[in-house]
């Protein structure tokens, strides 16, 4: 099984994309047993435009990132996977794949880990590149990356 660590976009984190490459399926999520625990934190409120990415010192791999936004909790928060061929046709590519919300209380900050399948790429493709994108619905109301964009 092949594993590959992608950054968040606008909230900072990583996630695990687990292909399931015979199945046409992979998993995705910020917090998959023994492979990654990134949980996911708003924006520093002091300092809303400072981008940082990397995890804790608590996470899966171990990092020395900090962050003093608060964890991301509820349904009031989207997750989104994005593919593309490569690095560029991902970020430009605004069409999400699947979607979840955040967990609450112990579980704030993490997804749950999904298992869905890319329609615009048969099973076997090789060399797919992924993004997890993160970001406030306004209570549902925004529900693209599109959207956020605007």
């Amino acid at each position: 099984m092949k594993i590959t660590i992608a950054l968040a976009t606008l909230l900072c984190g990583s996630v695990a994309v687990s292909d399931l490459l015979a199945q046409g399926l992979f998993q995705w999520g910020n917090n998959i047993s023994g492979t990654v625990r990134a949980p996911i934190y708003g924006l520093d409120p002091f300092s809303p435009f400072d981008i940082r990415r990397g995890n804790t010192a608590e996470g899966l791999p171990a990092g020395t990132q900090t962050y003093a936004g608060q964890l991301l909790a509820g349904s009031g928060y989207t997750a989104a996977i994005y593919t593309g061929d490569n690095a560029a046709g991902v970020l430009a590519n605004s069409t999400h794949i699947q979607v979840d919300t955040f967990r609450s209380g112990p579980g704030a900050g993490f997804t749950t880990s999904q298992v869905t399948s890319d329609p615009n790429r048969p099973p076997g493709t090789a060399n797919v590149h992924y993004q997890f994108r993160a970001w406030d619905n306004l209570g549902g109301s925004v529900t693209s990356w599109a959207q956020v964009l605007a």
